[in-house]
């Protein structure tokens, strides 16, 4: 069999083809054995659907806080079912996603601690609703930074992590 230029870059084309999708699914695969998962909102403004598909289904929400986090419990194709901190569900274009970590504190006022102890001093009074980088969590505290301040919050405290969850970034 003799292979002519067109015939050897049409094979070589398919094989490639071939290989990104398998990778793709192998990715696909991945990410779903890691459900539920927490993240983030990437965008300023992100609209959540009643269902995983643009065309077929309405906007039930538009979420208009970069940074919001979000648990994601479900995935179909390039769409993400997720939860927020309210219980709100619905599904989201994937690439709205981003893996970032983020808190936000939940119900009154919490006391942002220097060292992970009630007794330590204090770094800062967060109100509800403040939203905070997550850098790490041990079985009772989670040391988050809000506006370059850092400091230790009871896990009670907020919303954005799994309850038997540790975390270092």
């Amino acid at each position: 069999m003799i292979l002519t230029k067109k015939k050897y870059f049409t094979m070589n084309l398919l094989l490639l083809i071939s290989i990104i999708s398998m990778l793709s699914s192998v990715s696909y695969a991945s990410e779903s054995n890691l459900l539920p998962r927490f993240a983030s909102l990437k965008a300023d403004e992100v609209n959540l659907r009643v269902g995983p598909h643009k065309q077929n289904f309405p906007i039930s929400w538009v979420y208009k806080r970069r940074g919001l986090p979000i648990e994601i419990t479900g995935i179909s194709d390039k769409w993400r079912r997720i939860r927020d901190y309210e219980g709100t569900t619905g599904w989201v274009w994937h690439s709205l996603i981003s893996n970032k970590r983020t808190i936000i504190v939940i119900n009154k006022n919490r006391t942002l601690h220097l060292r992970p102890d009630d007794n330590s001093g204090t770094s800062a009074i967060l109100e509800p609703g403040v939203l905070g980088n997550l850098l790490e969590c041990n079985n009772k505290w989670c040391q988050i930074e809000v506006k370059g301040i850092k400091g230790w919050l009871k896990r009670p405290h907020f919303w954005g992590v799994g309850a038997n969850e540790t975390f270092t970034k």
